[in-house]
């Protein structure tokens, strides 16, 4: 990282995290996973990270969200405050999928690291890499699906996110001995790991403004998704 002050935060599931990284070190990290709505907790959580490191929100020079994917409603509320913040200071954003900032969290297996979220029904949001080269791009499948992909590959396959939380027993089933998990500090969303994927992107000059930020949300909600199948039986 260069010489600048970095806002890195994660809404996507029921983890809120936040974290503020100065001169390519991160000073602080705020994470709660304790039943409060986003849109009640998350920006207390930011003024509680600015706060302790006695930071002004105008000196914060990028700041970086994951986008996609996750849960709508986290999203819509992380990106939604973020863009906020950003554009009250004309600042950069930096846009991060999920999926690649939780592979952040171990970034050195020497398997295959597969972060996924639970999208309900066995059904997941999963990507997969191996020695840092994503393999399966952000992807909804059913949980068959991915067994199927990930048999193909001789190795480990280290799993991590609530996905692999919630759906533990039906992978060591499918996978036996060649699925491991996370510990536990480091299954779920970090902000930290958002930072460290931002920064990459920083790095190559890849950012966008407030105003042309997007959120990848990969599959219909189930309300759209419903009006999607009623419109269907309709013709």
């Amino acid at each position: 990282m260069k010489n600048y002050k970095l806002l890195a935060a994660d809404t996507s599931a029921k983890t809120a995290t936040v974290a503020l990284f100065e001169n390519g070190v991160m000073i602080a990290e705020y994470t709660q996973n304790i039943g409060l709505t986003h849109s009640e907790g998350f920006l207390p959580l930011v003024e509680e990270v600015l706060a302790a490191t006695k930071k002004d929100i105008s000196e914060i020079d990028y700041f970086a969200i994951t986008n996609g994917p996750g849960s709508f409603t986290g999203l819509r509320i992380g990106v939604s405050t973020i863009k906020g913040l950003a554009h009250a200071v004309q600042k950069p954003l930096v846009e991060v999928s999920t999926l690649d900032a939780l592979a952040e969290n171990i970034p050195h297996f020497s398997g295959y690291v597969c972060p996924m979220l639970d999208a309900r029904r066995q059904e997941v949001y999963a990507a997969v890499y191996k020695n840092g080269e994503k393999i399966m791009e952000d992807t909804p499948l059913p949980l068959t699906e991915l067994f199927v992909f990930l048999k193909k590959h001789r190795g480990k396959v280290l799993f991590l996110g609530d996905g692999a939380i919630n759906y533990r027993d039906v992978i060591q089933k499918a996978l036996k001995d060649k699925a491991v998990f996370a510990p536990t500090h480091l299954v779920l969303q970090r902000a930290s790991s958002v930072g460290i994927a931002a920064a990459k992107q920083i790095e190559a000059e890849n950012t966008v403004s407030y105003s042309d930020i997007s959120i990848r949300y990969l599959k219909a909600s189930q309300p759209e998704q419903q009006l999607f199948n009623k419109q269907n039986k309709e013709k």
